[in-house]
Parts: structure tokens; C-alpha cells; sequence
């Protein structure tokens, strides 16, 4: 698998990329829920572990938090750019 310099997958900076552009353009909301991570992975074309380990990292950014049971619910757009 190909890797940026910083050691993250292509496949999850993309992962990471399409979330950012979703939440900063208001396509998903603050306070709404992400797709699931199957439908994620679908949509993307990547594998599951992929788009958990996305996730986690915006949530580790404080973007987004996770809800067991339910998935990752948006906190704030952040400062992202439109």
C-alpha cells in the first residue's frame, strides 16, 4: 500500500479528504450522523478499516465524535475552508 509521508495510507487521506469536503461545504451538518462505515467504504471503494481508521482520526482532531452503536456524529465544522 502506498503511503504519504506522514505514514497515512492514500487510501485514508482520501477518506479523510471526502469527510472534510462534506462538513465544510454543509452537506452534513453539525450534530448530524456520518453515513455508516459500511456505506462509507462502499461509496469510497475502500476497506472498512480504512474509513474507521479516517474517522478516528477526525475524531481524534476534534471533528467529529463517535457514539457507540450509532457512528460518528459531526461536533463543528471546524475552521475547515469552503
Amino acid at each position: 500500500m502506498a503511503r504519504t509521508s506522514n505514514g497515512t495510507g492514500r487510501a485514508t487521506v482520501r477518506v479523510l479528504e471526502h469527510v472534510r469536503r462534506e462538513i465544510s461545504s454543509g452537506a452534513v451538518l453539525p450534530g448530524a450522523l456520518l453515513p455508516s462505515l459500511r456505506d462509507l467504504s462502499l461509496k469510497q471503494r475502500v476497506a472498512l478499516t480504512t474509513v474507521h481508521q479516517a474517522l478516528r482520526t477526525l475524531a481524534a482532531e476534534g471533528l467529529l465524535v463517535a457514539e457507540p452503536r450509532r457512528g460518528y456524529r459531526v461536533l463543528h465544522n471546524g475552521d475547515l475552508e469552503k
